[in-house]
């Protein structure tokens, strides 16, 4: 309660809500219900891991790891100590792509670790429509407070910093510590909205077939399903 708000933060606010509502603290994850995990890859930097659980309209935060310079087998051995069994496994659209010096993907290589239920969540046209999604998603969560203790904080530092281009400044994401937990997250955010955490919705799995590497706009998925509240763009409200 009497930690200096980060200048420029982007879902510090919501955070501060969750705290004051108590909706951040420790709790047991539900047993009856599906867990999916949720990825950002990095190796000189970080890669993070969320399991998370959907009950009707919340969204409970159950369990948190970053690591860095793990391989996707040493991540899988990490969730797997975490003791929640995982129903699917939710990697970014850079989860399919051949590294240069092995020719594996991040996802074969999980697959070959035992993690056989993965998709891959599209890339997103717009990095906000992605950060409104993950906001919208924040507002109806409960976070596990002991067992994503460090998720948490990358949360409520991840901020924005004025970029200028053409004459005109705008407010972007800052690239640090932070980023990658946030954009872990984000993932489950994006994949929610897409129906992904689900089964596929038949529109989207024709564009999978079709061309995998479009990038989605995730805002006019949303719009579709029903207009929301508070938004974000360029670190504004809307």
């Amino acid at each position: 309660a009497f930690r200096a708000p980060v200048d420029g933060a982007i879902y510090g606010d919501i955070i501060s809500t969750l705290r004051a509502k108590g909706r951040i603290i420790p709790f047991e994850w539900d047993r009856s219900l599906p867990v999916f995990s949720s990825w950002d890859f990095g190796w000189d930097d970080s890669t993070s891991v969320w399991l998370v659980q959907v009950a009707g309209p919340e969204v409970r935060i159950i369990w948190h790891v970053r690591e860095r310079q793990r391989t996707a087998a040493q991540m899988a051995v990490l969730v797997r100590a975490s003791g929640i069994p995982v129903a699917r496994h939710l990697l970014p659209h850079d989860g399919g792509n051949h590294n240069a010096a092995s020719g594996t993907t991040y996802e074969g290589e999980l697959k070959k670790a035992g993690f056989f239920e993965c998709v891959i969540v599209p890339r997103s046209n717009s990095i906000w429509s992605g950060i409104n999604a993950l906001r919208d998603l924040l507002m109806r969560s409960w976070i596990q407070l002991t067992a994503c203790s460090a998720g948490i904080e990358s949360l409520e530092a991840y901020h924005t910093k004025d970029s200028s281009a053409g004459g005109t400044v705008s407010k972007e994401p800052v690239h640090d510590w932070s980023s990658h937990d946030c954009d872990g997250l984000r993932t489950f955010a994006e994949a929610l909205v897409l129906g992904l955490v689900r089964e596929p919705a038949r529109k989207l799995r024709d564009h999978l077939l079709n061309d995998p590497r479009r990038p989605i706009d995730i805002d006019s998925v949303r719009r579709g399903g029903r207009e929301r509240g508070t938004a974000m763009s360029g670190g504004l409200k809307l």
